[in-house]
């Protein structure tokens, strides 16, 4: 993607995705939505990119047992 083949990285991206889905790894299954969100963002699609962040977000916050850092995630792309 840093590099400009954009199609590339959404490819590499979902077959992460299937491949955390396989293993039910929810750690990077939410990567997967977070990178996501931040490709569209960077291409304007701010619907998918918000889509995108609440999935990351709420996968986080249910696997995750630290609340300070839960907030700061959930005030940055939530409460926006």
């Amino acid at each position: 993607n840093w590099c400009g083949n954009r199609k590339s990285s959404f490819a590499a991206l979902d077959r992460t995705y299937e491949l955390a889905k396989k293993e039910n790894n929810q750690y990077i299954i939410a990567g997967t939505y977070w990178l996501r969100a931040f490709m569209e963002l960077e291409e304007g699609k701010t619907h998918s990119a918000e889509s995108n962040f609440r999935k990351a977000v709420d996968i986080f916050l249910s696997i995750s047992t630290t609340p300070d850092i839960d907030s700061t995630a959930y005030l940055i792309f939530i409460a926006n």
